[in-house]
């Protein structure tokens, strides 16, 4: 995770460890809940390409 970009590691925690909904995780970022969607989406599979240099398999779904 150190890996990503602050905003990357941003919304994997709020939505993915902390659990938090699309709506909960834009209030806390005061960003739009498209921009917390799209920055998920990106986060997600930026987190799968450094898994996989890593030496990971690739998943069919990382989430």
């Amino acid at each position: 995770m150190s890996k990503l970009k602050l905003s990357y590691r941003q919304v994997v925690v709020l939505r993915e460890m902390q659990q938090l909904s699309v709506k909960e995780t834009s209030l806390v970022l005061n960003w739009s809940e498209n921009k917390v969607k799209m920055t998920l989406s990106r986060a997600l599979k930026k987190l799968e390409e450094i898994l996989l240099k890593q030496g990971g398999e690739k998943s069919e779904q990382i989430r």
